[in-house]
C-alpha cells in the first residue's frame, strides 16, 4: 500500500496543516488586538513548532525502531518544514535589520545648512525649515522670530 510507504511523511504533514489551520481560525476568531505583544495566533503556531521539533529529535533517536511514525520520510519531512521556518526567519531579520540601517543612514542630521547655488541658501532644522535667503530677501526666517507682547 502506498500510504503505508510514506505514512511518517504524511503524518508530518498533517500535523504542521492543523497547526496552521488552527492558528488562521484563532486569529480569525480573536484578531490581534494587542500589537505590542504575539497574539494568540502567534503562540498557537509557536507551540506547534516547537513540537515539531521535540517530533524530529523522537523520528531521530527512533530511527529504525518498530514504530511505523518514525520513519526516514518523517525526518526529511521535518527537516524541511523547520529549515524553512528557520531559513524564513534569518532571513526577516536580516532585513529587519538592513532596513534599520539604511533608514538611520538616509535621518538628516538635526541641524544643517542646504546651499541649492549661490543665490539660494537654506537651513534645516528638525526636517523643517527655519531659514530660507533667496538672493539678498529673507524668505522664511523662524530663527530671529519675535512673539510680540500683549
Amino acid at each position: 500500500m502506498i500510504f503505508k510507504k510514506y505514512r511518517g511523511f504524511l503524518f508530518v504533514t498533517a500535523y504542521y496543516l492543523i497547526g496552521i489551520f488552527l492558528s488562521v481560525i484563532t486569529y480569525e476568531i480573536f484578531g490581534h488586538p494587542y500589537i505590542h505583544a504575539p497574539g494568540l495566533h502567534h503562540i498557537l503556531f509557536l507551540t506547534f513548532m516547537i513540537g515539531g521539533f521535540i517530533l524530529t529529535f523522537i523520528s531521530a533517536f527512533n530511527f529504525g525502531g518498530k514504530n511505523h511514525l518514525f520513519h526516514k520520510e518523517s525526518i526529511i519531512a521535518h527537516g524541511i518544514i523547520l529549515g524553512g521556518v528557520i531559513i524564513s526567519l534569518v532571513i526577516s531579520f536580516k532585513l529587519t535589520n538592513l532596513k534599520n540601517e539604511i533608514s538611520k543612514e538616509n535621518q538628516l542630521p538635526s541641524s544643517m545648512i542646504i546651499n541649492v547655488n549661490d543665490s539660494i541658501k537654506y537651513v534645516v532644522s528638525d526636517s523643517d525649515t527655519v531659514y530660507m535667503m533667496k538672493f539678498d530677501s529673507i524668505v522664511i526666517d523662524k530663527i530671529n522670530l519675535q512673539i510680540p507682547n500683549k
